[in-house]
């Protein structure tokens, strides 16, 4: 959590999947997921040490004689705690089980490894999140996050006893600062004409024209 507030530049409190969403990167819950399905992929094509082939149990097909549909699943252990069900092999196994049977049978890493990139794919982050210099793109993080000196921004993180801004507005927020202040209207006029193939301009836009 720390570093996601490092590489933002927004406080550590903040929501860990808007941090993620900020920066483009996986979660670590994605990150063991992924982890454990490769452990999984490796017995399963005889690259594991002999050591920890020993810990995982048969699959259903050699278990038994049948046709089953589930052939391919691994044998689910008995589980008495919840603690024993969450660590690597019990749970490593139940998302293995959960994979379609396509991609079960790729039976290269190289090649399994893609996969998983491509089903735990992180969030695109957008080319303006990393526009300007790095004192810029903080300025505009903070903003578009609510975690900006705005005071309507200041109030929601418990940082002020007021989200009124010094014009009288009753809230000082993005939209108020950029489109509606009368403390800023030189500066809201340049802004308008240095960006006019932007227009039509809004805090709410996602996705730039060019």
């Amino acid at each position: 959590m720390m570093q996601h507030g490092i590489v933002t530049a927004l406080h550590v409190r903040y929501r860990i999947d808007r941090l993620l969403r900020e920066i483009g990167w996986v979660s670590l819950s994605d990150r063991r997921k992924i982890q454990k399905l490769i452990l999984v992929q490796k017995y399963k094509y005889g690259n594991l040490p002999n050591y920890l082939n020993e810990l995982f149990p048969q699959t259903v097909d050699e278990a038994n004689n049948y046709n089953l549909r589930n052939n391919t699943d691994f044998i689910t252990l008995a589980r008495r705690t919840e603690i024993y069900s969450q660590s690597v092999i019990p749970s490593s196994l139940q998302l293995w089980n959960d994979l379609n049977n396509d991609i079960r049978e790729i039976n290269t890493l190289s090649a399994f490894k893609s996969k998983m990139k491509e089903i735990f794919k992180p969030p695109s982050v957008p080319s303006y999140f990393i526009t300007g210099d790095r004192c810029e793109q903080i300025y505009h993080a903070r903003i578009r996050n609510r975690c900006s000196n705005l005071n309507a921004d200041l109030f929601s993180n418990h940082l002020k006893d007021s989200p009124s801004c010094n014009c009288g507005s009753e809230y000082e927020n993005a939209e108020h600062f950029f489109f509606q202040c009368p403390r800023f209207v030189n500066q809201r006029y340049n802004l308008f004409l240095n960006s006019r193939r932007f227009h039509p301009l809004s805090t709410k836009q996602t996705t730039i024209r060019h």
